[in-house]
């Protein structure tokens, strides 16, 4: 009977190949980078500790995540989806007013009073 070995988790993070192919497509979302290469999240997180080139390759996927949504939006905003026209309009366009939040902004002199406690 063949005995099963385990199988190491940090075999397919030491070859370049494996892990770009566990990378691309996955839009930087950590768990299916961990399940394409049959490891932890963790083991992911401590490898991205150690290594700046996978955590620059996986903020380029996420990136291309947010390109995605950006020509996602601009679509639905082309075809007159008021809702996607009024996201739009209050997270890019707050700056000419389209905002429901109010921001009082100036250089005003603060006062502040001090009442002493009354004795009997």
């Amino acid at each position: 009977m063949k005995k099963k070995t385990k199988k190491s988790t940090c075999t397919a993070l030491t070859k370049p190949e494996i892990l770009e192919q566990a990378i691309t497509d996955s839009y930087g979302n950590i768990s299916t980078i961990a399940k394409r290469l049959g490891v932890s999240r963790t083991t992911i997180y401590k490898y991205l500790d150690k290594n700046q080139d996978l955590k620059d390759r996986i903020d380029s996927e996420r990136e291309v995540a947010i390109d995605f949504a950006e020509s996602q939006l601009m679509e639905k905003i082309k075809s007159g989806d008021t809702v996607s026209i009024i996201f739009f309009l209050k997270t890019q366009g707050r700056r000419r007013g389209y905002s429901e939040r109010y921001q009082i902004e100036g250089n005003f002199p603060l006062q502040i009073s001090f009442i002493e406690d009354l004795k009997d």
